[in-house]
C-alpha cells in the first residue's frame, strides 16, 4: 500500500438536542458521556498521537498490534450488517486475519475475510 485515507468522525460536543430525533435515543458526545465541556483540539491531538503509535507499530510489531485489535474489538462475535459493492449481508464478526480484514460468516454460511465496506453491529437498537 503505497498510501491510504481514513475519516474518523467523533461527536465531541454535542448536546441531545443537537442531534436528529430518529437518533436522539441512542446518539451521544464526548460531552455528554463525561457531564462536562470537551477540547477538541486535545482529542484531536490525542487522536492523531495514537494513530502515529499505530502507524509507527506497523512496521515495527504487526504481530503485536493485530493481538491488540483483536483483543480489542467490538465487533468480533457480533451480528453484523456489511454495506458494500452496492449490497447488504448479514453475518457473525468471526476474527481478524492476519492482513487486518474482518473475518464474516454471512447468514449462507460463506465465511469471508472483508476488508472494505461498511460494518455495522447488530444492538438493541438494530443496526447501528
Amino acid at each position: 500500500v503505497d498510501w491510504a485515507i481514513v475519516g474518523i468522525g467523533v461527536n465531541c460536543c454535542q448536546r441531545a438536542e443537537d442531534f436528529p430525533p430518529e437518533i436522539r435515543d441512542r446518539a451521544c458526545s464526548l460531552a455528554m458521556a463525561a457531564g462536562r465541556k470537551i477540547d477538541r483540539c486535545r482529542v484531536a491531538a490525542a487522536m492523531m498521537e495514537a494513530l502515529w503509535e499505530m502507524d509507527a507499530s506497523l512496521f515495527t510489531g504487526k504481530e503485536n498490534m493485530l493481538r491488540f485489535y483483536r483483543e480489542n474489538c467490538v465487533t468480533i462475535g457480533k451480528e453484523i450488517s456489511v454495506v458494500g459493492a452496492g449490497e447488504i449481508r448479514h453475518g457473525r464478526a468471526l476474527d481478524v486475519d492476519d492482513k487486518g480484514a474482518l473475518v464474516v460468516q454471512f447468514s449462507d454460511s460463506h465465511v469471508e475475510a472483508v476488508n472494505a465496506g461498511e460494518v455495522s453491529i447488530r444492538g438493541m437498537y438494530g443496526y447501528v
